[in-house]
């Protein structure tokens, strides 16, 4: 097997490929992720029980990401009136944010920067009554490696109709 940034390895290439390992271990169970950012290249051929080797054309191939970085971005809060409530909907970012998770309650007692009671939405929008405002609603994106964006709140004041 031989193992490295996606860049640097070539699997097809004989050189680089370690000695013979046994399966039975499960090497590749433990086998420790460098941090670094990147995608890395795991390269590994095999030995058939009549002792020979698999072509490295032919290599078993597996990628894996590390991506440590959160995104820059904070999911976008809409707010529409629809007479007696407002509907609250998420805007996000593909490749940048890829889930959303909202929490929202009383202006007073809802604190955005304590992470419990935050969840992903079951439905795409949120109601909540005019009359029982003010209200405070919380979202934070985060991306495909579960890195969480910066907290966006939105606060909701009572109007008054003239």
């Amino acid at each position: 097997m031989k193992t490295g940034l996606i860049s640097e390895v070539d699997c097809t290439d004989e050189a680089g490929y370690s000695a013979s390992t046994p399966a039975n271990p499960n090497p590749l169970q433990n086998m420790q992720v460098p941090n670094q950012e990147g995608i890395y290249k795991l390269c590994v051929i095999h030995q058939n029980n009549g002792g020979q080797w698999q072509k490295t054309k032919d290599a078993s191939v597996m990628l894996r990401e590390i991506d440590n970085t959160p995104p820059a971005i904070k999911p976008t809060l809409n707010k529409d009136d629809f007479g007696d409530v407002w509907r609250i909907t998420v805007s996000t970012r593909p490749y940048e944010i890829s889930g959303v998770k909202i929490k929202y309650g009383s202006k007073a007692t809802t604190h955005c920067d304590d992470k419990t009671d935050y969840s992903y939405p079951w439905k795409p929008m949120i109601l909540l009554e005019k009359s029982k405002a003010p209200w405070r609603v919380c979202a934070y994106g985060e991306d495909m490696a579960k890195n969480a964006s910066p907290i966006n709140v939105l606060d909701i004041e009572a109007t008054i109709a003239k």
